[in-house]
């Protein structure tokens, strides 16, 4: 047997450890080796161990493969199990009971990863992917420090996956729940991430440089490499225009579609008249929002029935301070475009 082998051996069927700290002496260890090759089931040890070492597989593989045909036969041998499929079919594990709550969790984000991000990946379906992990996190019990490190790990995915997103309305439920459960340290995180997330919150304007800095980096947790090789960077930057232009309906009644190329600092590449077509299609605009092709205007509907409320009044805050907002949103690109014609 391999020294591999015998230190899984030796960390899995410690006596006096109970699951939740042997898993995190596992996580250690196995972050420190290569274990993609590492031949498994392991006879030595339990069956929830061999299922949890093949979900360490698919988690590496996820995140720093370039072959994915193994990754279907690993979620075949893991689904087999009778001890995994007792475990998935659960309603109910108690807390207590970490080590079957850990196997359900990551099996079930695992699959939602391959599934929607490498199987089939596609910018439209992210929401459907938020949703799915937002059920996932309830599997666990809120505010239990044992579940802490594991629910952390599935909010920072769920964030990833709102900062990239297309428009949706849902999100901004999504949002808040994240704006309680999710602590951004900003020793551990950097700066523009807590910016970026505030500005989320706040349904602000996403400045296209925040933006893609915060993208690119990685949190900690190999979502970034995941999303880097499998997602169009193109329709990337679509989603992260969507929801500026949603924004735009809070502060326009009408906007030329050569003025959205500058405030943004688009290239031409990019078809925002074929993007607003889009959203309107999808409702993604207020009602009656329509294009004026001959004069390029994107037109918005009117979001209250009462057409003497002003623009601005009918964001539902303070008038002044979302004008204050919109001027200072507005003035950044600006400052950002002038600032790349002066260089």
């Amino acid at each position: 047997m391999s020294s591999l082998h015998n230190e899984i051996k030796a960390i899995t069927s410690s006596n006096d450890k109970n699951d939740y700290i042997k898993l995190g002496e596992l996580n250690h260890y196995l972050t420190q080796h290569n274990i993609s090759q590492l031949s498994l089931p392991i006879p030595e040890i339990d069956e929830a161990y061999n299922i949890i070492l093949v979900l360490f597989q698919i988690e590496i593989i996820l995140a720093h493969g370039n072959e994915y045909s193994e990754l279907e036969t690993l979620f075949r041998t893991a689904s087999t199990s009778p001890y995994l499929k007792n475990i998935i079919n659960s309603t109910f594990i108690p807390r207590e009971n970490y080590k079957e709550l850990y196997i359900k969790v990551k099996y079930n984000d695992l699959l939602t990863d391959y599934q929607y991000l490498v199987q089939t990946p596609s910018n439209r379906k992210l929401i459907d992917v938020i949703n799915k992990k937002m059920l996932i996190v309830n599997y666990m019990p809120l505010n239990d420090e044992i579940y802490a490190s594991l629910t952390k790990l599935l909010n920072l995915k769920i964030l990833e996956l709102c900062i990239i997103s297309s428009y949706d309305f849902r999100k901004q439920n999504t949002l808040e729940y994240l704006s309680k459960n999710l602590s951004l340290e900003k020793d551990e995180y950097s700066h523009e991430l807590v910016q970026l997330v505030q500005l989320l919150q706040s349904n602000r304007i996403i400045p296209r440089n925040l933006w893609l800095n915060v993208i690119t980096s990685d949190l900690h947790n190999n979502y970034q490499l995941i999303i880097s090789k499998h997602l169009d960077p193109k329709q990337l930057v679509v989603s992260w225009l969507e929801n500026n232009i949603v924004i735009l309906t809070k502060y326009y009644t009408t906007i030329k579609i050569d003025k959205i190329y500058r405030l943004f600092d688009l290239e031409q590449d990019i078809n925002v008249q074929q993007v607003a077509l889009d959203m309107i299609i999808h409702k993604k605009l207020p009602p009656n929002s329509r294009i004026d092709q001959i004069n390029g205007i994107l037109v918005f509907g009117e979001i209250e029935a009462n057409p003497e409320v002003s623009k601005i009044a009918r964001t539902g805050g303070n008038s002044i301070n979302d004008l204050n907002e919109h001027i200072s949103d507005i003035g950044q690109i600006m400052n950002d475009i002038c600032f790349k014609l002066q260089a």
